[in-house]
């Protein structure tokens, strides 16, 4: 079986960079170490920072004075770290760089008086963090049928339209190009990152040439379901791995449904160190058989 491995795979910028300040601010404090909100969407590397005594609390109101807590990749809100900056905590900001271009982007957006427009998914915690900082607060669609859906909106309403960093492309170049000959007072700001542009692009082209792809990911990670639904609309054989122990079950799978091409791609949530891992799984396998 011949492995396609992307070029884009491990942590995305952001990720390692938080993952990173986190494991700084360990190694350098005595005391308890806190993330507001799990720091990555993957089990595997949140039960490493467990090991590490770096622990999650999910609410301003479990947050114990004297304590370190580290913002994750995602951001938070602005009345969330408001709240955050009044406890008797060190409070360490790890929120992505271009996350944090966004709060930028609609807190100046917003007191001009335009209606911020968020593209992704409301449940998402970097949607969340981020409807915090538009001044009369954000609304959250995911197509152009529910912007048509809200009142308060006309086809004349100053707006300003950002993204989700991880929203699909596709999707939200088709609907900035809709919005913006609908809605004729609208500004539009292209804030998908990079690693997600360069990763979906990657996943595309793989899933064309090959006959099964793998994926790996956590399961609750948002860039990481992009990732499968691109690749499931060019290939019929799709598996996403989020642990070791099945990349045994998983072989057995290939071999039997006869997959000489394999692509291999990972969410931005996924070490580098855990995609080698299961990669030589595939040689180790390999070379028992020789």
């Amino acid at each position: 079986m011949l492995l396609e491995i992307a070029k884009n795979i491990g942590f995305c910028n952001g990720v390692q960079r938080s993952v990173d300040i986190a494991k700084f601010e360990r190694a350098k404090s005595i005391c308890d170490i806190y993330t507001f909100g799990p720091l990555v969407h993957n089990e595997i590397v949140l039960n490493d920072l467990e090991n590490l005594g770096i622990h999650i609390v999910d609410q301003t109101s479990n947050v114990q004075n004297s304590c370190t807590l580290i913002i994750r990749a995602h951001g938070i809100g602005k009345f969330t770290y408001a709240e955050l900056l009044l406890k008797n905590i060190k409070l360490v900001d790890a929120t992505c760089p271009l996350v944090k271009k966004i709060h930028n982007i609609v807190q100046i957006q917003s007191q001009k008086g335009r209606k911020i427009i968020i593209f992704g998914d409301k449940n998402h915690p970097e949607v969340i963090g981020i409807v915090q900082w538009c001044k009369d607060k954000g609304i959250v669609v995911e197509s152009l049928d529910e912007m048509l859906c809200i009142s308060e909106i006309t086809r004349s309403t100053p707006l300003c339209l950002v993204s989700q960093t991880t929203c699909d492309i596709e999707k939200f170049e088709n609907f900035k190009s809709k919005m913006s000959l609908y809605y004729q007072n609208s500004i539009v700001f292209d804030t998908v990152c990079n690693a997600t542009r360069n990763r979906q692009k990657e996943a595309d082209e793989l899933s064309s040439l090959c006959d099964a792809m793998l994926i790996i990911g956590g399961h609750n990670s948002s860039n990481t379901n992009k990732l499968v639904n691109i690749c499931q609309n060019n290939c019929k054989l799709v598996y996403r791995i989020s642990d070791l122990k099945k990349v045994d079950w998983l072989i057995s799978e290939l071999k039997a449904n006869q997959v000489e091409r394999l692509g291999v791609i990972s969410g931005a949530s996924t070490s580098l160190e855990f995609v080698n891992k299961i990669i030589s799984k595939f040689y180790i396998t390999a070379s028992k058989k020789v």
